[in-house]
């Protein structure tokens, strides 16, 4: 049935598949050329390869008010990740220059989880940035940190070493979010990219 998942041995290690897309099939190994999975995300993982969960190069600007507002909300199935997988998000910003507050977010969880990044843009024309958010050995915690770099050349460093405890034996999302001390400013997330890197 669609939507139910099932685990799947390859190189030793349980990955979780779609079951849908492997009724009546096996996976063809890797040492024969072969993918030891069926699905691409499965493939990703057997080949120790990132996959990508999302991505968008369509501009997607705040709105007039001073609210945290979501631009982009990234679906994770449950237990994707593994105890020891990570995520990789690339976000590329826009904004008003000036003095006046500007703070770019990636929250893990939902869109008032745990913070990732939170690096505030003021007095630049935008920033591009790469957060990390590892399992650390667990799928009930996570570590992870942002670098990046101003669009004045200033590189800054965002959330070291922060923490989070998500279950993510469950479904959760990421949230790539963007705020405003002042609404008529313009604050656009201009692209993103999610990958997903599985772990055992």
């Amino acid at each position: 049935m669609a939507g139910k998942t099932k685990l799947v041995t390859v190189r030793g290690e349980e990955i979780v598949e779609d079951e849908s897309a492997s009724a009546g099939s096996e996976p063809l190994n890797i040492d024969v050329g072969g993918t030891g999975a069926l699905t691409d995300r499965g493939a990703a993982a057997a080949l120790l390869i990132p996959y990508i969960l999302a991505k968008s190069a369509v501009p997607v600007s705040s709105t007039n008010d001073t609210n945290e507002t979501a631009f982009a909300t990234v679906s994770i199935a449950a237990a994707a990740l593994g105890n020891n997988g990570q995520l990789r998000v690339h976000t590329n910003w826009i904004c008003t220059n000036n003095g006046n507050a500007k703070t770019v977010r990636v929250r893990y969880s939902g869109a008032s989880g745990f913070t990732f990044l939170s690096q505030n843009i003021s007095t630049t024309a935008g920033c591009s940035a790469v957060t990390h958010i590892g399992q650390n050995n667990s799928t009930f915690a996570q570590v992870g940190s942002s670098q990046g770099v101003l669009s004045t050349g200033t590189g800054f460093a965002s959330s070291q070493g922060s923490t989070a405890v998500a279950d993510t034996s469950a479904a959760t999302s990421l949230v790539i979010t963007g705020q405003k001390g002042t609404g008529t400013d313009t604050l656009t997330l201009n692209s993103y990219v999610v990958e997903l890197l599985y772990g055992a």
